[in-house]
C-alpha cells in the first residue's frame, strides 16, 4: 500500500520537496491514459509504513536546517499521513505536472 503525506513548512519549499523527491517521494503517478499530479506540498511513496513520512520530512528539514540562524530555520507547520491505494479509494482533478 501506498502514502500520501501532505505538509506546509514555513519557507523553503521547493528546497524540502526536492529533499523528499531525492530519498524516494514523487509528485504525480499514472493512471490509465492521465497523469495525476498531486498539489505542491503533497508527495506519495509506496511499501514504508505511515510514520516514515513525518520522519522523512522531519530529517529533510533538519539537514536543510545545518548551519542556518535561529530565524533562517524552516519549521514544520503540519503534516498528515494517509494510506491509500491506487485501484481504489480516490478521485481527483488530475492537474498539469508542477514547473520547476
Amino acid at each position: 500500500m501506498a502514502v500520501l503525506l501532505t505538509y506546509d513548512v514555513s519557507e523553503k519549499q521547493t528546497e524540502v520537496k526536492n529533499g523528499m523527491k531525492a530519498i524516494g517521494y514523487q509528485e504525480s503517478w499514472s493512471y490509465g491514459d492521465h497523469t495525476i499530479s498531486l498539489p505542491d506540498a503533497s508527495l506519495w511513496k509506496d511499501g514504508i509504513n505511515r510514520k516514515q513520512p513525518i520522519d522523512d520530512l522531519n530529517s529533510i528539514v533538519l539537514s536543510i536546517n545545518t548551519g542556518l540562524q535561529e530565524e533562517e530555520k524552516i519549521r514544520v507547520e503540519r503534516a498528515v499521513v494517509v494510506e491509500f491505494d491506487f485501484d481504489s479509494g480516490w478521485w481527483a482533478i488530475a492537474g498539469a505536472p508542477h514547473k520547476g
